[in-house]
């Protein structure tokens, strides 16, 4: 997460709401002491080791249409 920049650290109301409602934790399942987790993102990585296209924002609404990813194939 941290190599293709898409790591987040969740804000304090929001782990108290995964706390309270799902009796879970995501810093301790995920074996941190700070809770993060990563942005959805779509990247396409030539067979170069190259990034084509990358796609990500904060909104987990806002996804890579199929089109662009076609075209970044």
């Amino acid at each position: 997460m941290n190599n293709y920049k898409v790591l987040f650290s969740v804000t304090e109301d929001y782990q108290k709401k995964i706390v309270d409602k799902l009796e879970s934790n995501i810093a301790e399942n995920n074996g941190k002491t700070e809770a993060q987790l990563p942005v959805p993102a779509t990247y396409v990585i030539g067979k170069d080791g190259i990034i084509k296209y990358a796609q990500f924002d904060l909104n987990y609404k806002n996804r890579a249409s199929i089109d662009e990813i076609l075209n970044a194939l």
